[in-house]
């Protein structure tokens, strides 16, 4: 590299260079090097939190795709109630109080006095609806 396009650095300060020798005026300040923790805390710690919650929310979206996938678009009883982590019993009363009125337990299909279905979607957005942040 001919001196004239290193910018002001001098013949014998680019051989020192190549030598593996860095003149002292060409090394950073010891502070930008060995600067406090703190200042590079508060420069990536919004970008930290900015992607980790842009992970949680991928993290979200997959496993909500995951369950898509495992899930069959009308579930049985038994299917629904080991998706909530519930006994059936539980779906059961809940389907007593949803005939009373009551807004309790995910909305499901009467098909036949012997034969209850629950909608994947419903019960997917009935179980978001109930997220507490």
């Amino acid at each position: 590299m001919p001196v004239s396009q290193c910018g002001g650095t001098s013949r014998h300060d680019l051989i020192a260079f190549h030598q593996g020798l860095v003149p002292d005026r060409m090394r950073a300040p010891a502070s930008a090097i060995n600067g406090p923790v703190s200042y590079l805390n508060v420069r990536w710690e919004p970008m930290m939190e900015d992607l980790t919650q842009e992970i949680r929310a991928l993290r979200d979206e997959l496993r909500a795709l995951q369950v898509k996938q495992t899930l069959p678009d009308l579930m049985t009883p038994a299917q629904c109630a080991e998706y909530l982590n519930r006994s059936e019993e539980v779906l059961y009363l809940w389907r007593k109080e949803r005939n009373a009125g009551q807004d309790s337990g995910p909305p499901f299909l009467h098909i036949s006095s012997r034969t209850i279905l629950y909608d994947r979607e419903d019960v997917l957005a009935w179980a978001r609806s109930h997220r507490v942040n």
